[in-house]
């Protein structure tokens, strides 16, 4: 996400933490009782023990309702508009999907709305299908009942509004709906103006797309409708891909492939699923839409108001169908200044504060009563303390670190732009060796130290270690050696056949002033770099956050720190935004690497068995590994903090690390 709280993250290592709320905990301790009392005995044997009683947990303040404070708010409620984490951790308590994530294993799906998760069915001609059963009875909030024309509707409504724009302004990041992730499953691409023209000119312009002809705008949702079809009578829905496609049941479970109302969507002027009128729903900004602040849904909670700067208020539906949640209301208020979210929390009238920043972490830090661990096992820290913290969760945010393989004529960061000792070749990074001396010139254990505070580990894919392929992939590490030897095998050579090593270079890193992160990896390339040969000049130079985005959409920057952060627990999540469609364009990823990589992430996704998946994904890490394509970042464990007067997080739905705040309300238990 951008910084306005996108999936997609630029430039800064934001530790994101997972504050799910959950309501009283029955998991075992190594904590006394608090009614076990404390005997503390004077020197004379004789004397009467005193008895200093632990003092009780602190209790919530507000009981039936859960008060999250946030610095952030949804674009929309339009679940197949929204893609912020913001909008994710409201939309999935007011609306279901299909399936859902297990509670205690997130990698596992399991049936939400549809009767039961469905496995691929062979086509004969080499796609595959996946039947969803729709229960009788499902009801909407605002009336209704669930039907397999709503399921089909909010399919296709989610792929034809999918937009990706990859260049964005200058002072936004590319513009992005949920729909890429199915649009990817059924044809292979992110946006639906490429299912009327492949090349890609309606991209990222509605206006201009509607000035395409009938037939082919007709012929794009026509297709979409022949891959999601629909049976009322038989209350099934088929999805019809043309390959198998492992992360589909994930993609699935998105907030994205959240199911509304046909009937609902129509009476508040949305599209009515006809493939005639389609293309004047593509490309609505999110806050502009019709249902910004509605909601209509099937889910535990419903929508009571939203007051755009101030706050979401949720109430119980009485009517779920697996019965009333326990807790009566939820608001999700905006306020921007942490202080203030943190003070209210210290005096309870607050439940969950965000909080993202080490420093708003060890801010955190100093209310915890209870350390635990992932077994549920509990140490005692301070009797005084309010929070419950569980350290060492994975993280679902990933940097590294991108090479610019062409600067442009007149790059003020390439000096000179020759090799000449006074700048570098605009193809500097090119050169294999150039960017295998880049990687092994950089110590990431130093960086785990000194800028993670000794928490992650040396990388050895742009995936999470516990996904395929991860494990078989070659490490990332720090080696001087042969950082000087792949200098001076660079293939550059001056006019009178002087190399690298011999005449040095020059070249300034600009680096976005204030991120901690990215001064970080260019002080230290500048440091190794320099300290390997005194020739070689490295200068970090910081710059405002408007000038570092126009320079780097403008392909200005010769590496980049950029980040991702899941949308699903799947590894084709990661590899096709660093890969594919994201960022390579802003990098001049060579079409060779982009094919050969390309090739590798297809067989990856189309391989339904884990076991196959890994050897195809450990042989793409290692090609990465070879052409050194990205410097590698280790990435921080994350840690969760919660009131202790709630259940703990190790019992709930929230244990799935892709459920933002608040989390699942439905599972807290009474308190």
């Amino acid at each position: 996400m951008p910084d306005r709280n996108r999936r997609l993250n630029v430039g800064t290592l934001l530790l994101i933490v997972m504050l799910a709320l959950v309501a009283c905990s029955s998991a075992p301790t190594k904590l006394a009782p608090t009614t076990t009392p404390t005997v503390t005995r004077t020197k004379a044997p004789t004397a009467t023990p005193t008895v200093t009683p632990t003092p009780e947990p602190p209790q919530s303040r507000n009981p039936g309702a859960l008060i999250y404070l946030t610095g952030r708010e949804p674009d929309t409620l339009d679940p197949q508009l929204d893609y912020t984490s913001a909008g994710a951790g409201v939309l999935h308590n007011i609306y279901e999907t299909l399936v859902t994530y297990d509670k205690t294993n997130p990698s596992k799906l399991v049936s939400l709305l549809a009767e039961y998760v469905p496995g691929p069915v062979a086509a004969d001609d080499g796609g595959v299908t996946y039947t969803f059963i729709i229960p009788d009875g499902i009801k909407f909030h605002q009336g209704g009942e669930v039907s397999a024309e709503d399921v089909a509707y909010s399919l296709w409504r989610l792929a034809l509004s999918a937009r990706t724009d990859r260049v964005g302004t200058i002072f936004e990041a590319p513009t992005r709906t949920p729909g890429f992730l199915l649009l990817d499953a059924l044809f292979g691409v992110d946006d639906a103006a490429l299912l009327v023209d492949a090349t890609g000119k309606f991209m990222g312009d509605p206006e201009f797309r509607r000035m395409a002809k009938t037939n082919v705008l007709q012929a794009a949702c026509t297709q979409v409708k022949a891959a999601v079809t629909f049976d009322n009578w038989g209350r099934s829905v088929v999805i019809k891909l043309p390959r198998p496609y492992a992360p589909l049941l994930a993609v699935l479970s998105t907030p994205g492939a959240s199911i509304v109302s046909r009937q609902w969507m129509i009476e508040q002027g949305e599209w009515d699923g006809d493939c005639q009128t389609w293309q004047y729903f593509y490309g609505q900004p999110p806050a502009a839409g019709l249902i910004r602040t509605q909601a209509n849904g099937t889910g535990p909670y419903q929508l009571d108001h939203w007051t755009p700067g101030a706050e979401i208020v949720l109430t119980a539906n009485a009517g779920y169908r697996q019965g009333p949640p326990r807790t009566d209301r939820v608001e999700l208020k905006t306020i921007g200044n942490f202080d203030q979210r943190l003070q209210l929390l210290r005096v309870r009238d607050a439940d969950l504060i965000e909080a993202g920043t080490p420093e708003q972490l060890a801010r955190l830090d100093e209310l915890v009563r209870e350390h635990c661990d992932l077994n549920g096992q509990c140490e005692l820290l301070d009797f005084n303390g309010l929070l419950r913290r569980y350290p060492g969760l994975p993280s679902i945010v990933r940097h590294n670190v991108f090479f610019n393989f062409a600067l442009p004529e007149g790059s003020v960061y390439a000096g000179s732009g020759q090799l000449d000792g006074q700048g570098v070749p605009l193809n500097f990074f090119a050169d294999v060796h150039v960017r295998r001396a880049f990687n092994a010139c950089f110590d990431r254990g130093r960086f785990i130290t000194d800028t993670l505070a000794g928490q992650g580990e040396v990388p050895r894919a742009i995936t999470l270690p516990d996904q395929p392929g991860y494990a078989a992939s070659p490490p990332a590490d720090f080696d001087p050696a042969r950082c000087a030897e792949e200098f001076k095998a660079v293939e550059f050579r001056t006019p009178d056949d002087l190399t690298l090593w011999d005449v040095g270079f020059m070249v300034q890193l600009p680096y976005r002033d204030g991120d901690g992160v990215q001064q970080a990896v260019v002080d230290q390339l500048a440091q190794n770099l320099t300290q390997l040969n005194a020739k070689f000049v490295v200068t970090p130079v910081a710059i405002s956050t408007l000038d570092w985005l126009r320079e780097l959409r403008a392909g200005q920057i010769p590496l980049a720190v950029m980040g991702w952060q899941a949308d699903l627990p799947d590894p084709h999540n990661w590899y096709r935004p660093y890969l594919f469609d994201t960022y390579t364009a802003r990098f001049h990823l060579p079409e060779e690497l982009g094919q050969k990589y390309q090739a590798l992430i297809d067989q990856g996704a189309a391989e339904l068995d884990d076991g196959a998946r890994a050897v195809t994904y450990a042989a793409l890490n290692a090609a990465l590994h070879d052409d050194a394509a990205l410097i590698l970042l280790p990435a921080a464990p994350r840690y969760r903090y919660e009131p202790v007067y709630l259940k703990g997080w190790l019992n709930g739905l929230s244990m799935n690390p892709l459920l933002p705040d608040p989390g699942y309300v439905y599972e807290y238990n009474e308190r």
